[in-house]
């Protein structure tokens, strides 16, 4: 007769709060001329998720490595040959309705080398989206910086004022 198999949780796992929708302000760090944009986005999103969503509406091109820190706690794609300091926690495995509520801070770094930091400010919550979209960006100011170009200390903010308003259906 076979033993049965003992399952072990990983982790603790908070209930999700709600399935609310989060209206995100993200905001490029130490630039003078704020590049920003509004986001709302589904509270079922898990961590990876949300990075694709800020990568479509930055522009940026997922060239590099990235994490968030929410509450002292890293999140990001966990490097197995990595060994310089504490693992990040996989992002897939955390979702926002478990991380965060109104009027919660997190930090985005894309890009290790060059440093891009993003404040992430959940501006309110919203009763669910009905539509099938998962995340959208409602508004924003100023073109992302380009890819490789020095990181907030060697950006010109010569960039024209340019609002973003997209839908991003994600799968």
């Amino acid at each position: 007769m076979a033993k049965k198999a003992m399952v072990v949780p990983l982790r603790d796992r908070r209930q999700p709060r709600s399935s609310a929708a989060y209206l995100l302000k993200v905001t490029l760090q130490e630039i003078p001329l704020p590049i920003w944009r509004r986001i709302r986005v589904a509270g079922d999103l898990s961590l990876r998720e949300l990075h694709h969503v800020l990568q479509i509406a930055f522009g940026w091109t997922e060239s590099h490595h990235h994490e968030f820190e929410i509450d002292g706690k890293r999140y990001g794609m966990p490097d197995p040959l990595e060994d310089i300091g504490e693992p990040t926690l996989d992002e897939q495995d955390y979702r926002l309705n478990e991380l965060l509520q109104k009027g919660s801070a997190a930090e985005y770094l894309y890009d290790f080398g060059d440093g891009w930091r993003h404040d992430i400010v959940v501006e309110d919550e919203e009763a669910a989206m009905r539509s099938l979209l998962k995340a959208e960006c409602l508004a924003g100011a100023r073109a992302c910086p380009p890819e490789d170009s020095g990181g907030a200390h060697r950006y010109p903010p010569r960039s024209p004022p340019r609002m973003c308003r997209a839908r991003i259906p994600l799968s």
